[in-house]
């Protein structure tokens, strides 16, 4: 329909009267939310061709519709044409960019550089604006970017709004900062923005990544007595954290009161059902889920295929791995970050070190951008092969874009120093966690122990070990450790007395 009147309008004497910028905007928006963005591109493409005025408002359009549309690198393209023809974006432009930044990963120096250039173009930001960069800091758990950019909104005289507050306490749950994202509840209420379900969602859901199950059962409890009904994704994230520390009759239990109380499973639920049975090595049943996915009306999504990919490739099956694969791409579905990600890890953990450093590099030729998921995928990937000296390159890597590591990342970096007899480098790490350089989180210190007890470093594991200690973890909390305490008797008997005072 708007195609037809569009070329009505067109063929008329007056047509360039009559095609002004908003109609042409208009037009595309309607074909971009008709899923016709091809045709919006076309028409934005014979328009210039022919020599009508395309101007900003048309070119947003165009690049909201693929936005919309999940077609990021489409709008940064269309982004980057219309600056190269002399038009200048306005704030909804840019806004929309900041979105679709985020929404790949981007690197946070590449998303502050669009933010610059927007500021000194001298168009200023509003409060979405600063929803949005907050918004981008969630995948990099970049949560002190995120209080920066808050209070940089308040200096500028904008009041944040329920948005503001909840995504800011979304990035602190998602950067596992529980006490701060507690903080910004509070202050959330204080400011008279009664906390809603999203942000409840929020909290339980990182509570529930922390493994604090009780807590986030009494958020859900705590919603109830606010009148707020739990819905799918409260139900899916505290199913997902119990089958996580393997509490499955808890999971279960879960599971029936959401289906007790009416509320529909949706993909994000089956996924979890899948991962449920794959990671207990029942395949047969994680199979029949997948098959009911479609008679429930549902359809598989990129998780469900990443779910998959991952449960075949922890178990070491690589023939399934790269059937899932095949599999996935003839369903339409292209590669994207998280499925590069799930490749990486599982061939990995099949041992074929060179297919997953050769998925990598297809994941960065096709110009989609490593996030820490990534980088730590290949970190345990070197690891495994004792293969110190591209951890260290691609650690580099890591910090030139902007990712800031983790854990993880220097619990790979121990584990590669370990396996590739690199004791002076892994010492010289050791020094840094002791000294505070690098936050010596607990995992860490566990790492620490596993690899200095592996090299049989006694001085060194015993080291590790008071400090794990004084930290107040207890060798019951990590099965590893006895077993690995055992291959070394002079410390295992020191613990063992330690642990028994």
């Amino acid at each position: 329909m708007a195609l037809s009147l569009f070329e009505l309008v067109k063929n008329r004497d007056d047509s360039e009267l009559l095609l002004s910028g908003s109609v042409i905007a208009v037009i595309i928006s309607m074909l971009g939310r008709d899923g016709r963005v091809s045709a919006a591109a076309s028409l934005l493409h014979n328009l210039n061709k022919d020599g009508f005025g395309v101007d900003v408002y048309a070119y947003t359009s165009l690049i909201t519709a693929y936005a919309s549309n999940g077609r990021y690198r489409d709008a940064m393209t269309v982004f980057k044409e219309m600056q190269e023809e002399g038009c200048k974006p306005t704030l909804i432009t840019y806004n929309v960019i900041l979105n679709v930044y985020g929404k790949m990963g981007m690197p946070w120096s590449k998303i502050m550089a669009v933010f610059d250039g927007m500021k000194n173009s001298g168009v200023a930001p509003d409060v979405y604006t600063y929803n949005t960069l907050m918004s981008c800091c969630r995948r990099g758990f970049l949560y002190e970017e995120a209080k920066e950019i808050f209070e940089e909104m308040k200096l500028a005289g904008f009041v944040p709004d329920k948005v503001t507050y909840n995504t800011l306490l979304d990035v602190y749950g998602k950067s596992r900062r529980l006490k701060e994202a507690m903080e910004v509840l509070r202050e959330m209420e204080v400011n008279g923005f009664s906390p809603s379900i999203v942000t409840y969602n929020s909290l339980i859901s990182a509570y529930a990544r922390d493994g604090l199950l009780d807590e986030a059962m009494d958020l859900k409890n705590q919603m109830a007595e606010k009148g707020m009904k739990a819905d799918v994704f409260t139900y899916t994230t505290l199913f997902s954290g119990f089958e996580k520390v393997g509490k499955d009759e808890s999971a279960m239990r879960v599971f029936d009161e959401m289906r007790n109380a009416g509320c529909s499973l949706n993909i994000c639920t089956f996924n979890a059902l899948i991962k449920m049975h794959g990671n207990r090595g029942r395949f047969t049943e994680m199979m029949k889920v997948f098959e009911e996915i479609k008679s429930c009306g549902c359809v598989p999504d990129i998780v469900t295929w990443n779910t998959l990919l991952a449960v075949f490739g922890q178990n070491g099956m690589d023939t399934e791995v790269s059937g899932v694969f095949k599999e996935m791409k003839r369903s339409g579905f292209v590669a994207e970050r998280d499925t590069f990600n799930t490749l990486i890890s599982a061939y990995s953990r099949c041992g074929s070190f060179g297919q997953a450093m050769a998925v990598y590099r297809s994941m960065l030729e096709a110009g989609v951008t490593p996030d820490l998921s990534t980088y730590n995928a290949v970190l345990a990937a070197l690891a495994r092969g004792g293969l110190w000296e591209q951890s260290e390159k691609v650690l580099a890597e890591m910090k030139d874009g902007w990712c800031k590591p983790n854990e993880l990342t220097y619990c790979s970096l121990l584990h590669a120093y370990a396996n590739g007899k690199e004791i002076e480098r892994m010492r010289a790490l050791a020094d840094e966690i002791y000294s505070g350089a690098v936050e010596p989180h607990v995992t860490i210190l566990k790492s620490l122990v596993l690899v200095n007890s592996k090299c049989d470093l006694l001085v060194e594991t015993e080291r590790a070990f008071l400090e794990l200690r004084r930290k107040g973890s207890l060798m019951q909390r990590s099965p590893q450790i006895p077993f690995v305490l055992s291959l070394c008797p002079p410390l295992l008997s020191y613990v063992t007395h330690f642990t028994t005072i």
